[in-house]
C-alpha cells in the first residue's frame, strides 16, 4: 500500500496492520502451523450487558464456515494479541491457536477506545474478552474467549506496538 492510495490515517494503520497479518503468518507457517488469515469486513464493540458483549467481526461466509468447522473439532489453547493505539482507536492482530492441530486463526480487528470504552468494562465486569467471528446475515457466531481482557486495552504511550501473548489462550464458548 503506498501513501496515494491512503485517505485517512485509519486506513493507512489498518493496511499497516493487514500487512502485519501476513507478516505473521508466515511466521507461523515456516514454524508449521497451518494459517487462516480472515479478512475482516467491519468490526464492532459490542458492551450491551444482556446481550453478547465483545468484538464482534464480520467474515466472508466462507471464511466464517472454515472457522465453524475448525472450532467444533478443534481445541484453541492459547492465543496471542498484539495490540497498537493509534489516536483512539486500538489496532489488533488476535492470533487463535490450536496446538493440537497447529492451527492458526489470524484475526485482525479495531475498536474506539473513546467511544466504545464501556466495552473493556464489559469484559471486566464479565468473564474476560470476548472477539465474536461471524458472516454477514447471521446470527450465528463462533466465539473466542480472552480471559486476561487487559491484553485488548489501548497503550498508555500511544503509538507504540505492544505485544502480549495470553496462555489462557481462546476458551469455548
Amino acid at each position: 500500500m503506498t501513501e496515494d492510495d491512503v485517505d485517512t490515517p485509519f486506513e493507512a494503520f489498518w493496511g499497516d496492520l493487514l500487512d502485519d497479518v501476513e507478516a505473521t503468518a508466515v511466521e507461523y507457517r515456516e514454524e508449521g502451523w497451518e494459517t487462516h488469515e480472515l479478512t475482516v469486513g467491519d468490526v464492532t464493540a459490542l458492551y450491551a450487558r444482556d446481550k453478547p458483549y465483545g468484538l464482534d467481526v464480520l467474515v466472508p461466509e466462507s471464511e466464517f464456515d472454515l472457522v465453524d468447522d475448525l472450532r467444533e473439532g478443534t481445541i484453541f489453547d492459547s492465543s496471542e494479541v498484539y495490540a497498537r493505539t493509534v489516536g483512539p482507536t486500538v489496532f489488533l492482530l488476535i492470533v487463535e491457536l490450536a496446538s493440537e492441530t497447529n492451527d492458526a486463526v489470524l484475526i485482525p480487528a479495531y475498536f474506539n477506545h473513546t467511544t466504545d470504552g464501556e466495552l473493556l468494562d464489559a469484559a471486566a465486569e464479565g468473564d474476560g474478552m470476548r472477539v465474536h467471528v461471524r458472516s454477514l446475515g447471521s446470527d450465528h457466531r463462533v466465539t473466542f474467549r480472552h480471559e486476561d481482557y487487559t491484553l485488548f486495552e489501548p497503550d498508555e504511550d500511544e503509538g507504540d506496538a505492544e505485544g502480549a501473548e495470553t496462555a489462557d489462550g481462546a476458551a469455548p464458548e
